[in-house]
């Protein structure tokens, strides 16, 4: 039996086998997609690699209107956001309000326009590579604390918090067409990925103690005064800090008194927005200037518009002062029926004669 295994096995061994040997066409080897999939890999990881070294900057536009506060937010590595400038600059230059106060705005034919997100009114796509850099349009409520959001924003950047007295320097302005958009700009690196970055109310990113603000608009400090004869107070919002009305008829008229961060609220702006609203638009600075005097409310120096069409055709008038005191800017408006505004402009004057400011 071991013989004759040993047989087998020796005739099987001394048994060549044919070698075959095939060639196969390089097109179709796979050796060019292997060799491009790998280099694109290696470019997209070292890319991706030094985008995580380089450091993130973030930009944002606010516009702090009477109904309610607009943010424009972008973040991404710092060289991608310095090569769309020339994109999201303008776009933000374009930026005005309808009448229901919406946003509109020219968009770069570069970018698109992304589906719906929670918390947002649009979201811009303005670099598609991968990650995508986004800008996110939303809205809070009017009368936002301004050094709280830059905090916040700084915090999201791993920087640390500024104070009410060196809030100006992380601050630069954008005039648009109807009004002024504030600009919070900075570098630094966000902490945690990206995830968040473009809520404009997004925590802290090194989830230490929030800084304190100090007094502003959302303090709730309230204002005294007198109301005039004939006009019945109505109910204040975190907003409006007073709010009087009068009724003749069909005609009726408001004085409402807010207040907004002065750092984001210059007065030419808010005034060419209120002559938009009553259909005095076409007026220059010059025009308007005319219509413009100087008053004084609580001891403190501000400005005060008449925006009264003659047209009749018009419906509505404005009567309106700004002054400034300390963070805030106070505003002492006089809106409704045309003829009634017009009627009611001393009543305007002698009102903001018994103010006194917080």
């Amino acid at each position: 039996m071991g013989f004759l295994l040993l047989a087998i096995c020796v005739l099987g061994c001394n048994r060549d086998d044919p070698i075959v040997r095939y060639e196969i066409p390089k097109e179709r080897s796979g050796l060019d997609h292997l060799r491009d999939t790998v280099g694109a890999t290696r470019e997209v990881s070292a890319k991706r690699s030094a985008e995580s070294v380089e450091q993130d900057r973030m930009v944002v536009a606010l516009a702090m209107r009477e109904d309610a506060t607009w943010f424009f937010k972008l973040t991404g590595p710092v060289s991608r956001i310095e090569q769309t400038e020339d994109q999201w600059r303008p776009f933000l230059k374009s930026v005005s309000f309808d009448e229901s106060g919406k946003p509109k705005w020219e968009i770069p034919d570069q970018w698109k326009i992304a589906g719906q997100k929670p918390m947002r009114f649009a979201t811009l796509i303005v670099d598609q590579q991968d990650p995508p850099i986004e800008l996110a349009v939303s809205s809070l409520s009017a009368g936002q604390d301004l050094l709280l959001n830059v905090n916040r924003w700084r915090g999201q950047l791993g920087l640390d918090p500024t104070t009410e007295d060196k809030l100006q320097e992380s601050l630069t302005s954008i005039d648009t067409a109807d009004q002024q958009l504030t600009l919070f700009d900075a570098t630094g690196k966000m902490s945690g990925g990206m995830m968040g970055s473009s809520a404009p109310f997004a925590p802290f990113a090194n989830q230490g103690e929030r800084p304190r603000a100090t007094q502003s608009v959302e303090a709730g400090n309230k204002i005294d005064f007198t109301e005039p004869e004939g006009w019945q107070r109505g109910k204040p919002s975190p907003f409006l800090k007073a709010r009087l009305t009068r009724s003749d008829g069909e005609r009726s008229a408001q004085i409402s008194v807010s207040s907004l961060p002065a750092a984001a609220n210059k007065w030419l702006p808010n005034v060419k927005r209120w002559a938009g609203q009553v259909g005095m638009d076409s007026l220059n600075e010059q025009e308007l200037a005319e219509l413009t005097e100087v008053v004084t409310v609580d001891g403190e120096e501000g400005m005060l518009v008449r925006l009264v069409p003659e047209d009749k055709a018009r419906e509505k008038g404005t009567i309106a002062a700004m002054v400034k005191k300390g963070a805030n800017a106070w505003f002492f408006k006089l809106t409704g029926d045309r003829e009634m505004v017009r009627d009611s402009d001393q009543v305007l004057v002698e009102f903001l004669k018994t103010v006194t400011l917080p």
